[in-house]
Formats: C-alpha cells, sequence, structure tokens
C-alpha cells in the first residue's frame, strides 16, 4: 500500500506534508478567484506566459509543464518503457518513493544504491559506480526526502558526467531545494547548458503552498528529450487557476526570502525541542522537514492528541535497522512548540 502524507484529514495539526507555513501567496488566491470564469472553457495546452516566466528565471532552459511534479516522473518513466524493450531505473535508498511507484507502473526495473545509515543516509559518489548502459534513468532528490539533507553538487555533476557517457538521463529532482538559503549553490538549473541530458523538476506544490491545484515543471536542454516526454501527458492537463496562480507565484520574491528566513530559523528550534525529547536527527536537515529516530509506536501516540507526522517505514524497506524513522514538517513557531511539548509528554 502507498504511504503519503496529509492523509489523515480529522488531525488537528498536520506534520506529515512538509508544504510552506505561511500557505499560498495573497496574490496567488486573488488570481484563482479572478480566473473561475476561465473554467468555463478548456485550458490553454501551451500555457505560454508561465512558460515564458520560467524559461526567462532560469536561463532560456526547456520548459515542461506537468499536473506536479510526480506526472512528470511517470512520464519520464512511461517514455522509457516507449523507447527501450527493457529498461533499468536507478534510485537510492531512502528516498520518495514515486520514483520506485512510477518505474514499476512502465515496466521497468529498480536499481537500488542504499546509503549507509551509520552515515545518517548521506548521498555520496559511490552513487556513481551504480550506473552502467544498463541504466536509462536515474532519479535523485536534492535535498533528499525524507532526510532532508542536501547532495553536494559535484557530485550530482560526477553523476551527470557518468549518464553522459551512458547515455542516461539524469533527473534532478529541486521540490523542496528552494526552503534552503544555500539554493544557488546546490541547484543544478545553473548547470543545464552543460548537461543537456539533465531534467531538473520542480513544483509550486511546496514552496507557494498550493498542492491542491496540481502544477509542476521539468527544466531542459535537450529539446527533442522534453517534446517526447510531452507526448506522455494527456493535453489541459494545466488548469486556468493553477496557471494563473503559478504566474503570480514567481513575480513575489519577498514571499520566497521571508519563507526561507522563516524555514531556517524554525527548523533550528525544532531540532533542538526534538534533541531535548531525546530523539536522534539524522544528518543535518536542510529543507522545510526533519527526520529523526523514535519509539516504535510514536506516530499512533500523536494521533491520539490530534497530530500526524510520516512514518517513514516504507522508504526504509531497503535497510534492516532496529530505528524507527519519522519524518515533520518544519510548520510555525506556535504548531512546533505544539509538538514539541506532546511529543514531551508522550515521553
Amino acid at each position: 500500500m502507498r504511504i503519503h502524507g496529509g492523509e489523515k484529514r480529522d488531525m488537528a495539526l498536520d506534520f506529515s506534508v512538509s508544504v510552506n507555513p505561511f500557505g499560498m501567496p495573497a496574490a496567488c488566491r486573488r488570481a484563482i478567484a479572478d480566473s473561475i470564469q476561465e473554467c468555463l472553457r478548456y485550458p490553454e495546452t501551451e500555457c505560454a506566459a508561465l512558460k515564458e516566466k520560467l524559461s526567462k528565471i532560469n536561463g532560456g532552459a526547456g520548459i515542461i509543464l506537468g499536473s506536479g511534479a510526480s506526472e512528470l516522473i511517470y512520464a519520464i518513466c512511461h517514455y522509457m518503457s516507449r523507447r527501450y524493450k527493457e529498461y533499468t531505473a536507478l534510485t537510492i535508498a531512502p528516498t520518495f518513493m514515486e520514483y520506485e511507484y512510477a518505474i514499476k507502473a512502465s515496466g521497468g526495473w529498480v536499481r537500488v544504491c542504499s546509503a549507509q545509515e551509520n552515515r545518517d543516509f548521506d548521498v555520496t559518489e559511490e552513487i556513481c559506480a551504480y550506473v552502467d548502459t544498463d541504466v536509462k534513468v536515474v532519479f535523485i532528490c536534492n535535498p533528499n526526502n525524507p532526510t532532508g539533507q542536501l547532495i553536494d553538487r559535484s557530485i550530482i555533476e560526477s553523476l551527470a558526467e557518468k549518464c553522459a557517457v551512458a547515455d542516461t538521463v539524469l533527473v534532478v529532482d529541486e521540490c523542496f531545494l528552494r526552503f534552503s538559503e544555500e539554493y544557488a549553490g546546490y541547484s543544478m538549473t545553473s548547470c543545464l547548458d552543460k548537461y543537456p541530458g539533465v531534467i531538473v523538476l520542480d513544483d509550486f506544490a511546496k514552496f507557494y503552498g498550493m498542492p491542491g491545484l496540481r502544477l509542476g515543471y521539468g527544466l531542459c536542454r535537450d529539446g527533442e528529450l522534453l517534446d517526447a516526454i510531452r507526448l506522455q501527458i494527456q493535453p489541459w492537463n494545466i488548469t486556468a487557476p493553477a496557471m494563473e496562480a503559478g504566474i503570480k507565484a514567481l513575480e513575489d520574491p519577498a514571499f520566497e526570502r521571508e519563507t526561507v528566513r522563516l524555514i531556517s530559523r524554525e527548523r533550528k528550534d525544532l531540532i533542538a525541542g526534538l534533541k531535548e525529547c531525546g530523539y536522534r536527527i539524522v544528518g543535518e536537515p536542510a529543507a522545510n522537514f526533519i527526520m529523526f529516530a523514535g519509539p516504535e509506536g510514536l506516530r499512533g501516540k500523536l494521533n491520539e492528541r490530534g497530530i500526524d507526522l510520516r512514518d517513514c517505514s516504507d522508504m526504509m524497506k531497503y535497510h534492516d535497522t532496529r530505528d524507527r524513522y519519522y519524518r515533520t514538517a518544519v510548520d510555525t513557531h506556535e504548531k512546533n512548540e505544539r509538538l514539541i511539548r506532546a511529543l514531551k509528554e508522550i515521553g
């Protein structure tokens, strides 16, 4: 059974999903309301205005839009299954499970590079050794989910070079990277000219607080590759409200700065609070979520108090570990304090 955050809608506090504590920017809300009349017509198939803005921000890169980044993950995998009679895809573990689901849904084989628990699941250059000509696509998440740890760009560039030699597509999922103060130094968007076989994924769900609108995008310099992937996606996949909200989100740099400041401050406080409760933090989280080791049954006890967080057991299936791992979102100071109080009560 697939496990996702946000499934327990009756919780008073939901730390199982990692979405901007500020919610959606006000200008996006107004854009959605103003676009309601457009819902009487079919959506634009090209979404030219949104693509133009995204391309300009990202140095003229080619753009592919999806109903969330997840649609693009599935489209990439289905493209691989159509291009090759059989294909193998590489992922790391632990990581976002939707990569594996998409690979298997398209008939692909999954090859896994398991990060070592005694190194806090840090992703190293070891992953490059897993790439050969049998591997047609690699999925890597930066910062990784659920650990929240950044993967040094030099490692991803080494991986991109190995993929280029093997004629392998490298997909770098940066959907949580904007929450980090170090975005510019870690994003692969500035390296796309150098590595045309790299696709960078991002979305508006987490950072701009609009997961229900479903809007994601991919950046790549290989136009033929993007065209081939686009053929796997149904037309009219981006609604008018989503497109208009996306355009307005990109026009609000102040929202971006305020969000990064908030997450940086509250992440430090929440880590300190979790440590006070006796929990071991995994590595050095840089996103808007934190992975920690806790006792069996912790989620259930929190649920009894109207609080939910993410149980990472599905992501840990490739590891033989005695510890139980959880992921909590970084929220507002008040909500984070309520979580820590509840954890202290549980003991």
